[in-house]
């Protein structure tokens, strides 16, 4: 996707975990690496690598000098985010407890505090919405694999 919008050519390398990729960044067998916050921070803070820019959509509070994308390239967003499922026809009571309480634990300032900590934001969607953000998100990774001609080997 960054290729793409950038217009820059780019070689996908794979490497099998988070690890290998930036051992290989650090060692200067690869350019750059789009790299987990929490991960790039601890290479960023001891002098390994330099942060370029974030996938968020805006700059984070905790690399407040470093860049987002999306300044550069209006729209870019790539990052990772994690949902709470439940079995399909779970009945709607018991939904909206879970999504009650788990609104509640991420509006805890000691949770934020500690999220923002790893480079994260806890940004709870009700359910509803989750639906309508997962099904965008299905949307446009699957033109991104149709546009790259990704294929499975």
């Amino acid at each position: 996707m960054f290729k793409a919008q950038a217009g820059i050519d780019l070689l996908h390398v794979p490497f099998r975990s988070t690890t290998p990729a930036e051992t290989a960044l650090v060692a200067g067998q690869v350019q750059v690496l789009f790299d987990p916050v929490i991960a790039a921070m601890a290479l960023a803070q001891g002098g390994q690598v330099r942060p370029l820019a974030t996938s968020a959509p805006r700059r984070l509070p905790n690399l407040p000098d470093v860049p987002a994308l999306a300044e550069t390239l209006p729209g870019f967003e790539m990052g990772i985010w994690v949902g709470l499922f439940a079995p399909a026809g779970t009945p709607p009571a018991i939904v909206a407890r879970l999504e009650a309480a788990t609104q509640a634990v991420l509006a805890l300032p000691e949770v934020q505090a500690k999220l923002e900590g790893i480079g994260a934001q806890a940004l709870p969607l009700p359910a509803a919405d989750f639906g309508t953000y997962l099904t965008g998100e299905i949307a446009r990774w699957t033109e991104v694999v149709r546009a790259a001609r990704i294929s499975i080997d």
